[in-house]
């Protein structure tokens, strides 16, 4: 008996559940990050965070490229999913 192959449908549910939670945990972490640092600041034990902060940069990645890396994931899947060798035209039948 030969092995079966995962239905594309699996392989991209797992790609589409990787990217939701690295953008989580990236978009999670840095959030923490800025709340904390903004705290600081309120009570002037540190500078204020500004548009070059870090976390401020890893959170438009979890915001844009991450989405982004998904679409281009989810097009080279599908593509390669296409392309496979080993699968026969379907024939229309009448």
């Amino acid at each position: 008996m030969g092995r079966r192959r995962p239905s594309i449908a699996v392989i991209l549910g797992a790609w589409t559940l990787a990217c939701l939670v690295a953008a989580v945990v990236l978009g999670g972490t840095s959030m923490a990050t800025v709340i904390d640092a903004d705290a600081a600041c309120w009570f002037q034990t540190a500078p204020c965070p500004g548009g070059d902060h870090p976390a401020v940069a890893r959170m438009t990645f979890a915001l844009v490229g991450i989405p982004l890396a998904w679409i281009a994931g989810f097009a080279l899947i599908t593509v390669a999913w296409m392309v496979r060798p080993g699968r026969s035209p379907r024939r229309p039948t009448a």
